[in-house]
Parts: structure tokens; sequence; C-alpha cells
């Protein structure tokens, strides 16, 4: 049971037993990753579900790896001060 908030992506792993549109509903993140660990099968109908709630899926067993460049705190983008 969780809080209605809103997320930025959420990542699937090790094929979890939950039902994507009430975790969209709930969370309703931009993107959602599934990694290599999970069944074809689920990532297959995670890739529907996404694609009729409008929402970016990136599954790196067809995609390869996702790659996140994240800032740090305290960094302005384009300086060398960190």
């Amino acid at each position: 049971k969780l809080k209605k908030t809103q997320v930025d992506w959420v990542l699937l792993t090790n094929s979890p037993k939950i039902h994507l549109e009430d975790l969209i509903e709930v969370l309703s993140p931009e993107l959602i990753l599934a990694d290599g660990s999970n069944y074809i099968s689920f990532i297959e109908r995670w890739r529907k579900t996404c694609l009729k709630y409008k929402i970016k899926f990136h599954d790196t067993a067809s995609k390869g790896a996702f790659v996140i460049q994240a800032k740090p705190k305290g960094v302005k983008v384009g300086t060398k001060d960190f």
C-alpha cells in the first residue's frame, strides 16, 4: 500500500508480482524500466500496459543498458565546481 505520489521512474526487477496498472495510478511514473532478470512474458505484458497509459518503457533485455546521468547535489551544471 503506497501513498499517491509522483515519481520519475520505476525499476522492475526479478519478476515482481505486481499489478502494474495499480502501480501506475498510485505513482504516476514517467518511465518504467525492466531489467534482464524479468520473465519475458512479464516484460511483454508491462510493455502493453505502458503503451495503454502512454508511459515510456525501457527493457534492458532487448534495448540494452539504460544510462541515467545524475547531477550531484550542490553541483552547477557547466562548471567544474565539485
